[in-house]
C-alpha cells in the first residue's frame, strides 16, 4: 500500500512571540488571515509556521482539522492542555523520559491511521512483520488491523508481539521528529521495547524474545487472575499474608495503587474480603498472571533460550528498571535479569518518583491508548510538568499525536519540523507574520506577569470574544459525558447521556448563555444540531439582551416557613408500605488522612444554611403532617464523635461501626427536630469516616451526588483557611417549594386534565398487566430480602447504553426498561406485565415554567407504572420499538402520574389515580454512580442497611436496580426470599445474559 497522498487527519498550528498580549493577537490573525484566503491548503500554511518563523517564549499550539475549526479554536481561550494551549516555556533545559505501555491496551485498528499515511511508520512496522512472521500462520498485519482476528488480538502470545511492533514504531516516529528521549521506562512488557530503543538488544533478537515470553505465558502456566487495589502497602500486604506464595504484588503503580496476581482461586477469595472490608479494588479481565508464582514453571526454558538465542548489549541510553526503581546505563541486562523481570514484582511506581527526583517534567507515553499517562497524573505534579500519550483509541491518531507535539513544543521541545513534513512535499505560502502592533486582545487574571520556570502562566481572558451556542453544547457536553469528541450528527443520548447527566447541562446551558431552558426542551432536542437550533432561535428571541438570572440565583432568599408536602412525600406518608419517619439515604464519606471535628462541623452548618430542605422538620397535626423549614440562625448542627482506632479486631470494628449507623438512625425523630445527624469515626489513625444520616424525606439520588461534592468541597476550603464569608459553592438552583407550587399548578391546569385523560385510558386497556407474583406462608418484610448482583462487560454496556439506542431512536434507559419488561413476560409466563419505574423527578411540566433544579436538595422522585405486552415469540427489539413508542406517548415523562395522583383539587381524578394497584417490581435506574477519583484523599464506602427497619413490609417483592461503574452496567436484583427462590432469580439473570447477548449480535450485524 502506497502512502503518497494519504495527509493528516489534523494538523498542528504553532505560534509565538516575546509577550502575552502579542501571542494572543497572532492567534486574532491567524483567524482573520484564515477568513481572507479560505481556500488556502492548511498543511502547507502549518508548515510555513513551522519552519519559517522565529520562536520565542510565549507559544499558542491550535490542532485543528480544517478552516472552520481553526478560526474557531483561534477565538477561544487556550487552556493549558487541548485543542488550543498557552505555555510559557521554561528556562531550564527540557528533559524527556519515554514511558512504554504494558500489556492490556491493545485493541484491532491501533496506529492503523499511522501505518497508511507515514511511510516511516509503515517501513518500521513492515519489518517488524517479516521478523515475526515464521512464527504464526497468517500475515501479523491481519491481527492487529483485521476486525475478524479481534479475538486473537487479546490472546498473549499475539498481544504482546502487537504491543512491541505498535511501541517500537511510535518510538520510531517520535524520534524522527525530533524527539529524543533523555531516558527511557516500560511498564512490563513496555521494557522490552525501552531497552531494545535503548541499545539493550537488536531489533531481532528483542522482537524473538518477547514472541517466547508469549507463548510460554500463553500455554506453560496456568491460568490465573490479577486484582488492582488502592491502599496504603502495609494495608495490601496485610491482606496477603494469609494467602503465601499464592498471591503477590505484581505492579506498585503509585503510592496507594497495586495490583494484586496469584492463582485465581486465592484471588477470588482475595476479591470477596476486600468487597466486605469496602477496599476499592477491581478484578481485572486478564488470565496471565505475570510477575506471580504462576510463571516459575516456564523461567528455566526462557532462561535457555535468551542464553542460546540472544546477545545482549550494554545500555546506551538511561532506563530505568522495573526490578528497582534504579536508572540502569552502561550495564548488560542479561536472561537473569530478565527472567527475574517476568517473576518479580514492577515497581514502576519508584521509577517514576526516580525521574521526578532528578528532574524530569516532560513524559511522552509511547503506547496506543494512554494508560501510564493516568498513572503519572495521579502524582503530586506541578503545572509545569506535561504528561501526554500517543495515541488514544477515543480520537482521531493524528488529533491525539498532534495535540502532544504542541505541547511538547510548548514546553520547549526542539522538533525538527522539516522531518516532521517530509513525507508530503510542503511548500511555503503567505502567512501571518509577527504581531508587531500594541493592540491588546486579553486581559490579564493575575497582577504579575512573572511566572515560576516549567509552570503554566496563569491563562488570561480575552474580551469582545462570544463562544457560539455550537461551541458551548460541544465543551459542555464533553464535560458531562466525558468523551473527546463531537461530531455533528451525534445525539446525546446515543454518547451514554441520561436524564441526570441532562440536569447538569440545562444547569450550564442556562447559566452560560443567560437563558431559562427547561428539561422538557432538553428532552425534545437531544440531538447537537437539533440543540444548537434551539438555542440560537432562544438567543435570537432575546435578541441580545441579558436575561435576569434565573429562580434560585445567588441571590436567593432562604425558604422558611411551612412548605407544602410534594406528591412523592404524600405518597410515602399515605400509600406506601414504608415509615417516612425512618427512611434514610446516608451521606459516606471517608478520608486517608485526619479530618478536624470544628472544620466539619462548621461546614455542615454552611451545607444547613445553602440547601434549605436540610431544614425540614415534620409535625404530626391529627391525620395530616405538617412540613416546616427552620431558619439558618435557628438551626444548630450537631456533630457526634466516636472513636473506634482502639479496635483491633477488623470483625468487631465493623460490628462496632454498623451499631454506630443503627444508633445514629434511631435517634432521629419527628418530635426531635431536624432529620438528619452527622457523625465523625475515627477508624484509625490515618482514617477518618463521615456518617452523615439524611432523611430520605428530603433526599434523592441527585441530593446523594450533591451532598457529598459539596462537603468536601467547603471542608477543603475552610482547611485552606478561606474566611466562611467567601466560601464558593456554585449558583443555588430553584428551592423545592417553588417546585412544589409548580407541580400543584400543573395537576390543577388544562394540561393536567389532558395528562389524566391519557392514564385513565391507560388504565382501562391494560388492567390485566398488574399482576401478584405471589404470596408467602411468612410475612414479607426486609428481613426476607435477599440480593444478587451481576455486570455487563464495557463493550456490552456501550451497546445498550449507546449503539443500541442510536439503532431505534431511544434512551439507554428505555432499553433497560425494555429488557426488563421482556424477560419479566418470559420468566412469568405473562403475556402482559407492568413494572413500577423510578424516574428522577426534576422534569419540568408545563410550558410555562423554566426552573433550575440541577443542584436543589429535595426529594424528587418520580414514580410511574410502565406496561408490556409481550406476545409469545416477540423479540427484544420488538419490545424496544414498543418501548419506544410508549415513551413517545407517555406525557411528561410519566412526571405527571404521582402529581394528578395527590396534588390535584378534583376528587375524582384523585380517586381515579389511586385506583391504579401499585406494581409488585420497581425498576430503579441510577445512571453514574459518584466518582471521587479526582481526588486521592476521599471515597465513598458502602453504609449499613439504613433504608427501612428490617421488620417493616418490604413494598415492591422484586426491585432490579441499575448504575453505571466503571464503564460497565451492573444490574442489582433484590428479591424476597419467601417467595422467589434463588433458583428463579438465577434464572432470571440467565434471561438477562442471553437477551443482552442477543443485542450484542444484532448490533455487530448492523454495524458489519
Amino acid at each position: 500500500m502506497s502512502t503518497e497522498g494519504i495527509d493528516r487527519s489534523h494538523h498542528l498550528f504553532t505560534l509565538s512571540a516575546r509577550s502575552l498580549e502579542a501571542v494572543c493577537q497572532a492567534a486574532e490573525k491567524l483567524k482573520d488571515h484564515v477568513d481572507v484566503e479560505p481556500a488556502q491548503n492548511l498543511a502547507d500554511l502549518a508548515y510555513t509556521l513551522h519552519v519559517g518563523r522565529e520562536e520565542f517564549d510565549h507559544r499558542i499550539a491550535v490542532v485543528a482539522q480544517d478552516a472552520e475549526e481553526l478560526k474557531k479554536l483561534c477565538q477561544q481561550e487556550p487552556e493549558t492542555t487541548g485543542a488550543i494551549a498557552y505555555r510559557k516555556q521554561s528556562t531550564e533545559p527540557l528533559k524527556i523520559a519515554f514511558l512504554f505501555s504494558g500489556q492490556g491496551s491493545q485493541y484491532i485498528g491501533m496506529g492503523q491511521t499511522f501505518y497508511e499515511s507515514s511511510s516511516l511508520f509503515r517501513d518500521v512496522c513492515d519489518t517488524c512483520f517479516d521478523l515475526v512472521q515464521p512464527f504464526y500462520p497468517i500475515p501479523f498485519q491481519e491481527y492487529m488491523f483485521n476486525p475478524k482476528y479481534s479475538v486473537e488480538l487479546n490472546q498473549l502470545h499475539i498481544s504482546s508481539t502487537a504491543m512491541f511492533i505498535i511501541e517500537y514504531a511510535l518510538a520510531s516516529l517520535w524520534m524522527s521528529w525530533g524527539i529524543q528521549p533523555d531516558t527511557v521506562i516500560g511498564h512490563s512488557l513496555g521494557e522490552y521495547v525501552a531497552a531494545c530503543i535503548a541499545g539493550g538488544f537488536s531489533l531481532r533478537d528483542a522482537l524473538q524474545t518477547v514472541v517466547k515470553r508469549g507463548y510460554l505465558m500463553q500455554e506453560g502456566t496456568e491460568s490465573g487472575a490479577l486484582l488492582a487495589v488502592n491502599g496504603t502497602l502495609e494495608m495490601v500486604q496485610a491482606y496477603l499474608e494469609p494467602y503465601g506464595e499464592d498471591v503477590s504484588v505484581a505492579a506498585v503503580n503509585g503510592p496507594q495503587h497495586f495490583v494484586i496476581a496469584g492463582r485465581r482461586d486465592a484471588v477470588e477469595k482475595l476479591d470477596a474480603s476486600l468487597e466486605a472490608d469496602g477496599i476499592v479494588h477491581r478484578l481485572l479481565p486478564l488470565a496471565s498472571a505475570s510477575h506471580s508464582v504462576l510463571m516459575e514453571p516456564v523461567l528455566d526454558e526462557y532462561r535457555e533460550f535468551m542464553e542460546r538465542e540472544v546477545t545482549f548489549s550494554p545500555i546506551q541510553i538511561p532506563l530505568v528498571s522495573n526490578l528497582t526503581g534504579e536508572v540502569v546505563e552502561g550495564r548488560t541486562l542479561d536472561a537473569t535479569y530478565w527472567c527475574r523481570h517476568l517473576r518479580d514484582t514492577v515497581q514502576f511506581a519508584a521509577g517514576i518518583q526516580r525521574l521526578l527526583d532528578q528532574g524530569f517534567t516532560t513524559f511522552l507515553e509511547i503506547g496506543p491508548h494512554p494508560m501510564l499517562t493516568t498513572l503519572v497524573e495521579t502524582l503530586q505534579l506541578s503545572e509545569g510538568h506535561v504528561v501526554v500519550p500517543s495515541l488514544n483509541r477515543k480520537e482521531p491518531a493524528w488529533k491525539t499525536s498532534q495535540e502532544s507535539l504542541g505541547q511538547l513544543w510548548l514546553a520547549g521541545a526542539n522538533i525538527d519540523w522539516h522531518a516532521f513534513d517530509q513525507e508530503w512535499k510542503r511548500k511555503r505560502v503567505h502567512a501571518p507574520t509577527y504581531p508587531f502592533e500594541l493592540r491588546s486582545c486579553w486581559v490579564a487574571s493575575g497582577t504579575s506577569d512573572r511566572v515560576a520556570p516549567g509552570s503554566a502562566e496563569a491563562l488570561p481572558k480575552r474580551v469582545n470574544v462570544v463562544r457560539s451556542p455550537e461551541e458551548w453544547v460541544r465543551t459542555i457536553w464533553t464535560e458531562v459525558l466525558g468523551v473527546e469528541e463531537i461530531a455533528p450528527q451525534d445525539n446525546f443520548l446515543y454518547l451514554g447521556g441520561d436524564s441526570l447527566n441532562l440536569i447538569r447541562v440545562q444547569s450550564r446551558l442556562n447559566k452560560a448563555l443567560q437563558l431559562r431552558l427547561n428539561l422538557q426542551e432538553l428532552y425534545t432536542n437531544t440531538g447537537f444540531a437539533d440543540l444548537v437550533a434551539l438555542l440560537e432561535t432562544k438567543l435570537g428571541e432575546n435578541s441580545g439582551e441579558v436575561v435576569e438570572d434565573t429562580v434560585g440565583g445567588e441571590t436567593q432568599t432562604p425558604v422558611v416557613g411551612e412548605v407544602p408536602l410534594s406528591h412523592i412525600q404524600q405518597w410515602l406518608f399515605q400509600s406506601s408500605k414504608m415509615d417516612p419517619e425512618y427512611f434514610f439515604m446516608p451521606v459516606c464519606l471517608e478520608r486517608s488522612k485526619p479530618l478536624q471535628p470544628e472544620l466539619l462541623q462548621q461546614a455542615l452548618q454552611i451545607l444547613h444554611a445553602q440547601h434549605d430542605m436540610l431544614r425540614a422538620t415534620y409535625k404530626r397535626d391529627g391525620g395530616l403532617v405538617r412540613q416546616i423549614v427552620l431558619a439558618p440562625e435557628e438551626t444548630a448542627v450537631e456533630l457526634l464523635l466516636y472513636d473506634l482506632s482502639d479496635l483491633e479486631v477488623a470483625q468487631e470494628k465493623r460490628e462496632a461501626f454498623h451499631r454506630l449507623e443503627l444508633d445514629l438512625a434511631n435517634s432521629l425523630t419527628f418530635e426531635k427536630g431536624l432529620m438528619n445527624r452527622a457523625a465523625l469515626i475515627k477508624m484509625d489513625e490515618h482514617q477518618h469516616r463521615v456518617l452523615w444520616v439524611v432523611s430520605h424525606l428530603y433526599t434523592d439520588n441527585v441530593s446523594s451526588h450533591i451532598l457529598p461534592q459539596d462537603l468536601i468541597t467547603v471542608y477543603e476550603q475552610l482547611e485552606q483557611g478561606v474566611e466562611q464569608s467567601h466560601i464558593h459553592l456554585g449558583e443555588k438552583s430553584a428551592s423545592y417549594k417553588d417546585w412544589v407550587e409548580m407541580c400543584r399548578s400543573f395537576a390543577n391546569s388544562a394540561q393536567g386534565a389532558d395528562d389524566f385523560r391519557y392514564w385513565e385510558a391507560l388504565l382501562e386497556q391494560e388492567g390485566e398487566a398488574f399482576f401478584a407474583i405471589g404470596e408467602g406462608r411468612e410475612r414479607n418484610t426486609l428481613a426476607n430480602m435477599k440480593s444478587q448482583s451481576f455486570k455487563f462487560d464495557a463493550a456490552r454496556t456501550a451497546i445498550i447504553r449507546q449503539h443500541i439506542p442510536e439503532m431505534y431512536n431511544t434512551s439507554g434507559k428505555e432499553v433497560l426498561t425494555a429488557l426488563v419488561l421482556h424477560n419479566l413476560s418470559k420468566w412469568l409466563e405473562r403475556e402482559q406485565v407492568c413494572v413500577a419505574v423510578n424516574g428522577h423527578g426534576r422534569d419540568v411540566v408545563g410550558d410555562q415554567q423554566a426552573v433550575d433544579l440541577s443542584r436543589t436538595v429535595g426529594y424528587f422522585i418520580n414514580t410511574y407504572p410502565c406496561h408490556g405486552r409481550i406476545e409469545g415469540h416477540q423479540t427484544i427489539e420488538q419490545t424496544i420499538t414498543q418501548m419506544q413508542r410508549r415513551s413517545q406517548e407517555m406525557p411528561h415523562g410519566g412526571a405527571s402520574f404521582n402529581m394528578l395522583r395527590y396534588l390535584s383539587d378534583d376528587a375524582q381524578i384523585r380517586e381515579t389515580m389511586q385506583g391504579f394497584p401499585d406494581p409488585e417490581v420497581l425498576l430503579n435506574y441510577h445512571g453514574e454512580l459518584l466518582d471521587l477519583s479526582g481526588t486521592s484523599e476521599w471515597r465513598e464506602y458502602e453504609p449499613g442497611n439504613l433504608e427501612q427497619p428490617m421488620n417493616q413490609e418490604s413494598q415492591y417483592k422484586l426491585i432490579v436496580s441499575g448504575y453505571i461503574q466503571d464503564g460497565e452496567l451492573v444490574l442489582h436484583l433484590s428479591y424476597l426470599e419467601s417467595l422467589i427462590s434463588p433458583e428463579s432469580i438465577a434464572s432470571l439473570e440467565q434471561l438477562f445474559h442471553e437477551q443482552v447477548q442477543h443485542l450484542v449480535e444484532v448490533c455487530e450485524g448492523k454495524l458489519v
